[in-house]
Protein backbone atom coordinates (compact mmCIF):
# COMPACT_ATOMS: atom_id res chain seq x y z
CA UNK A 1 0.00 0.00 0.00
CA UNK A 2 1.35 3.72 -1.02
CA UNK A 3 2.42 5.25 2.41
CA UNK A 4 0.33 8.22 1.54
CA UNK A 5 -2.61 5.86 1.62
CA UNK A 6 -1.73 4.19 4.81
CA UNK A 7 -1.50 7.51 7.02
CA UNK A 8 -5.51 7.90 5.54
CA UNK A 9 -6.24 4.87 6.11
CA UNK A 10 -5.10 4.97 9.73
CA UNK A 11 -7.72 8.47 9.83
CA UNK A 12 -10.69 6.52 8.59
CA UNK A 13 -9.82 3.52 9.02
CA UNK A 14 -11.23 2.70 5.41
CA UNK A 15 -9.86 1.80 2.13
CA UNK A 16 -9.67 4.28 -0.19
CA UNK A 17 -12.64 4.74 -3.19
CA UNK A 18 -13.58 7.34 -5.43
CA UNK A 19 -16.62 8.85 -2.93
CA UNK A 20 -14.18 8.61 0.23
CA UNK A 21 -11.42 10.29 -1.91
CA UNK A 22 -13.84 13.79 -2.31
CA UNK A 23 -14.61 13.62 1.71
CA UNK A 24 -10.99 13.62 2.61
CA UNK A 25 -10.69 17.07 0.13
CA UNK A 26 -13.49 18.13 2.15
CA UNK A 27 -11.95 17.87 5.29
CA UNK A 28 -8.48 19.58 3.64
CA UNK A 29 -6.75 16.25 3.57
CA UNK A 30 -3.70 16.48 1.62
CA UNK A 31 -2.58 14.00 -0.73
CA UNK A 32 1.12 15.01 -1.39
CA UNK A 33 3.64 13.72 -3.54
CA UNK A 34 6.74 14.76 -1.61
CA UNK A 35 7.24 15.45 1.35
CA UNK A 36 10.23 16.74 3.17
CA UNK A 37 11.59 18.55 6.08
CA UNK A 38 11.45 21.74 4.76
CA UNK A 39 7.97 21.46 3.88
CA UNK A 40 7.23 20.46 7.43
CA UNK A 41 9.21 23.10 8.67
CA UNK A 42 7.35 25.59 6.28
CA UNK A 43 4.07 24.46 7.50
CA UNK A 44 4.95 24.88 10.96
CA UNK A 45 5.55 28.28 10.34
CA UNK A 46 2.63 28.61 8.40
CA UNK A 47 0.75 26.94 11.78
CA UNK A 48 2.23 29.50 13.78
CA UNK A 49 4.48 26.97 15.69
CA UNK A 50 7.19 28.41 17.95
CA UNK A 51 10.55 27.03 16.26
CA UNK A 52 12.06 26.42 19.49
CA UNK A 53 8.78 23.93 20.14
CA UNK A 54 8.84 22.08 16.90
CA UNK A 55 9.80 18.47 16.64
CA UNK A 56 9.26 15.23 14.38
CA UNK A 57 7.89 12.00 15.91
CA UNK A 58 10.46 8.78 15.88
CA UNK A 59 8.83 5.65 14.30
CA UNK A 60 9.97 3.69 17.08
CA UNK A 61 7.22 5.28 19.05
CA UNK A 62 4.55 3.34 16.66
CA UNK A 63 6.51 0.20 17.32
CA UNK A 64 6.53 0.42 20.39
CA UNK A 65 2.46 0.76 19.84
CA UNK A 66 2.25 -2.76 18.22
CA UNK A 67 3.50 -4.25 21.53
CA UNK A 68 0.00 -3.28 22.70
CA UNK A 69 -1.89 -4.22 19.70
CA UNK A 70 -3.17 -7.12 21.28
CA UNK A 71 -3.71 -6.77 25.67
CA UNK A 72 -4.63 -2.84 24.75
CA UNK A 73 -6.01 -3.03 21.36
CA UNK A 74 -8.56 0.36 22.11
CA UNK A 75 -5.69 2.57 23.39
CA UNK A 76 -3.24 1.04 20.79
CA UNK A 77 -5.43 2.49 17.83
CA UNK A 78 -5.66 5.45 19.86
CA UNK A 79 -2.07 6.25 20.05
CA UNK A 80 -1.80 5.70 16.29
CA UNK A 81 -4.09 8.79 15.30
CA UNK A 82 -2.10 11.53 13.47
CA UNK A 83 -3.77 13.89 15.55
CA UNK A 84 -3.34 14.17 19.30
CA UNK A 85 -3.04 16.70 22.13
CA UNK A 86 -1.58 14.95 25.17
CA UNK A 87 -1.94 16.32 28.65
CA UNK A 88 0.59 15.31 30.94
CA UNK A 89 0.87 16.14 34.60
CA UNK A 90 3.55 16.68 37.04
CA UNK A 91 4.34 12.92 37.98
CA UNK A 92 3.96 12.16 34.07
CA UNK A 93 0.68 10.90 33.80
CA UNK A 94 -1.86 11.29 30.79
CA UNK A 95 -4.76 13.47 32.81
CA UNK A 96 -6.40 15.01 29.22
CA UNK A 97 -6.27 13.19 25.79
CA UNK A 98 -7.39 14.69 22.63
CA UNK A 99 -7.56 12.82 19.36
CA UNK A 100 -9.18 13.23 15.73
CA UNK A 101 -11.47 10.08 15.71
CA UNK A 102 -13.27 11.25 18.87
CA UNK A 103 -13.44 14.94 17.54
CA UNK A 104 -16.44 14.48 15.20
CA UNK A 105 -17.60 16.99 12.94
CA UNK A 106 -18.04 17.95 9.28
CA UNK A 107 -16.47 19.57 7.16
CA UNK A 108 -14.14 20.42 10.21
CA UNK A 109 -13.28 18.62 13.39
CA UNK A 110 -14.86 19.50 16.23
CA UNK A 111 -12.40 19.78 18.83
CA UNK A 112 -14.26 22.17 20.91
CA UNK A 113 -17.16 19.41 21.25
CA UNK A 114 -19.00 20.12 24.32
CA UNK A 115 -16.63 22.96 25.41
CA UNK A 116 -13.89 20.85 26.31
CA UNK A 117 -11.35 22.83 25.12
CA UNK A 118 -12.90 26.15 27.72
CA UNK A 119 -10.98 25.08 30.61
CA UNK A 120 -7.08 24.23 31.31
CA UNK A 121 -6.66 21.32 31.51
CA UNK A 122 -9.02 20.25 29.00
CA UNK A 123 -11.77 18.30 29.88
CA UNK A 124 -11.20 14.67 28.80
CA UNK A 125 -12.43 13.46 25.58
CA UNK A 126 -10.81 10.58 24.11
CA UNK A 127 -10.46 7.34 26.54
CA UNK A 128 -6.77 7.90 29.31
CA UNK A 129 -4.68 4.99 28.98
CA UNK A 130 -1.29 4.33 30.72
CA UNK A 131 1.07 3.05 27.26
CA UNK A 132 3.35 6.29 27.83
CA UNK A 133 4.11 8.12 30.42
CA UNK A 134 5.69 11.91 29.88
CA UNK A 135 9.40 10.77 29.95
CA UNK A 136 8.42 7.73 27.63
CA UNK A 137 6.61 9.79 25.19
CA UNK A 138 9.39 12.79 25.07
CA UNK A 139 11.82 9.87 24.74
CA UNK A 140 10.10 9.48 20.75
CA UNK A 141 10.42 13.12 20.00
CA UNK A 142 13.56 14.16 17.89
CA UNK A 143 14.56 17.88 17.44
CA UNK A 144 13.74 19.19 13.57
CA UNK A 145 16.08 22.01 13.35
CA UNK A 146 18.39 22.39 16.05
CA UNK A 147 16.13 23.01 18.96
CA UNK A 148 17.23 21.37 22.19
CA UNK A 149 16.12 17.68 22.99
CA UNK A 150 12.95 17.62 24.95
CA UNK A 151 13.73 17.13 28.82
CA UNK A 152 11.70 17.29 32.19
CA UNK A 153 12.56 19.21 34.92
CA UNK A 154 9.94 20.63 37.22
CA UNK A 155 6.71 21.35 34.69
CA UNK A 156 3.36 21.25 36.33
CA UNK A 157 2.20 20.43 32.80
CA UNK A 158 4.10 18.56 29.69
CA UNK A 159 1.44 19.28 26.67
CA UNK A 160 2.82 17.23 23.35
CA UNK A 161 0.47 17.91 20.11
CA UNK A 162 0.73 15.80 17.07
CA UNK A 163 0.15 17.18 13.97
CA UNK A 164 0.53 16.56 10.62
CA UNK A 165 1.22 18.06 7.30
CA UNK A 166 -1.25 15.56 5.32
CA UNK A 167 -3.66 16.63 7.78
CA UNK A 168 -4.06 20.29 6.34
CA UNK A 169 -6.19 22.58 8.01
CA UNK A 170 -7.04 19.74 10.76
CA UNK A 171 -3.99 19.96 12.10
CA UNK A 172 -4.17 23.96 11.91
CA UNK A 173 -7.00 23.89 13.95
CA UNK A 174 -6.22 21.80 16.68
CA UNK A 175 -2.55 23.98 16.77
CA UNK A 176 -4.78 27.31 17.47
CA UNK A 177 -7.52 25.38 19.73
CA UNK A 178 -4.48 24.16 21.97
CA UNK A 179 -1.98 27.88 21.63
CA UNK A 180 -5.89 29.53 22.82
CA UNK A 181 -6.22 26.81 25.49
CA UNK A 182 -2.94 27.56 27.15
CA UNK A 183 -3.87 31.16 28.01
CA UNK A 184 -6.31 29.62 30.52
CA UNK A 185 -3.49 28.29 32.19
CA UNK A 186 -2.30 31.15 34.27
CA UNK A 187 0.37 30.23 36.89
CA UNK A 188 1.21 26.88 35.68
CA UNK A 189 4.79 26.13 34.65
CA UNK A 190 4.10 24.28 30.81
CA UNK A 191 6.29 22.75 28.73
CA UNK A 192 4.90 22.32 25.04
CA UNK A 193 6.07 19.88 22.18
CA UNK A 194 4.56 20.48 18.76
CA UNK A 195 5.35 17.20 16.95
CA UNK A 196 5.09 16.47 13.18
CA UNK A 197 4.42 12.33 13.09
CA UNK A 198 4.09 12.54 8.92
CA UNK A 199 6.99 10.70 8.39
CA UNK A 200 6.59 8.23 11.50
CA UNK A 201 3.20 7.34 10.13
CA UNK A 202 4.11 7.23 6.41
CA UNK A 203 7.52 4.71 7.25
CA UNK A 204 6.78 3.07 10.36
Amino acid sequence: MDSRYRLLWIVFGLSLCSCQSVLLKIYGIKNLNTLNEDLIVKTARKYKIPEQQSYVLDSLFYKKIEEYRASESDAAKNRYQPLQACYYDAQGALVSFQINCYAGGFPNLRWNRNGIFKTFVPKQQAPLDTLFNASQHLSHILPLSGQANPTISDEDYIVIVHWSVIMGRQSKRLIRYVQRNLTLAKEARISVYYVNDDFALMYR
